[in-house]
């Protein structure tokens, strides 16, 4: 087959085209890589705080898109969405944080106050981003959950306890001491001669739960037979255990599920 002059010169132009389109496509950016101004925002929408009674503060990281060649201050305020209140539950050591020229982060420090947190309990500190320039059009809020922390010890958790009951809608003393492996021996709940075993189960290094195994909790004259109790809960270390417990009568049909709370004195 002859190849003639002119089809030589079309192949070749063909091959050129392709060369530069090829070319071309290598040299376009990479849409993965960002190259707009740096702007800040917070990396996360929330964080989970466990304050313990040892002194130091946690530190909300604010970032930038990217670094950029001078330093560049970010404040920030505490959002009225709050429900923990500056001074009492928490202290912030400055709202203004200067992220110096080729870095891309530097943290806001906040130190939880450990005793108002054991009386008022968890608390939701919403930090927001108030500045208008350089602030992305994203993530300009983040949640700090502030919740009381101790290191787990069964034997810590012993003690005499205040027994909140919305059973019974009543308040009492009842007496603990550590059981066998991870387990509070309650000498009762709800009526002497009842003791009641409620074993706490951990979940991981910061969350607990309480499982209370069917038992005889209390005696109904009016059924004239034992009421039994079952359920499950939240354990909070530094001494509080939240239950939902079922009071029925075997056989015969249930009460219902009830909030029990368990405070430790």
């Amino acid at each position: 087959m002859m190849v003639t002059l002119q089809t030589r010169n079309k192949m070749k132009n063909i091959f050129r085209f392709l060369f530069i389109a090829l070319v071309a496509m290598g040299c376009e950016p990479d849409p993965d890589i960002y190259d707009g101004p740096g702007q800040a925002h917070f990396p996360q929408s929330s964080y989970d705080y466990f304050v313990t009674s040892a002194e130091g503060a946690y530190e909300v990281p604010v970032y930038l898109t990217k670094a950029v060649g001078e330093d560049r201050t970010v404040t920030v305020e505490v959002s009225g969405e709050s429900t923990a209140e500056e001074g009492v539950h928490f202290s912030i050591a400055s709202k203004s944080v200067t992220i110096p020229a080729g870095e891309l982060s530097a943290p806001v420090s906040i130190t939880g106050d450990f005793e108002a947190l054991g009386t008022d309990g968890p608390q939701e500190l919403v930090l927001t981003i108030t500045q208008t320039e350089n602030t992305a059009g994203f993530r300009q809020q983040t949640t700090v959950n502030l919740i009381q922390f101790c290191e787990y010890d069964i034997n810590s958790l012993a003690g005499i306890y205040t027994m909140n009951s919305s059973f019974f809608e009543a308040q009492y003393p009842v007496v603990s001491q550590a059981g066998d492996g991870d387990a509070l021996d309650y000498e009762f709940l709800y009526q002497a001669d009842y003791p009641i075993t409620i074993e706490i189960i951990q979940i991981d290094d910061v969350t607990f739960e309480a499982s209370i195994a069917d038992q005889a909790a209390w005696y109904s004259a009016f059924y004239e037979t034992d009421v039994y109790i079952r359920g499950s809960g939240q354990v909070n270390t530094c001494g509080q255990l939240t239950l939902s417990i079922e009071h029925y009568i075997p056989g015969l049909g249930s009460f219902g599920s009830y909030t029990e709370v368990l405070v430790l004195n």
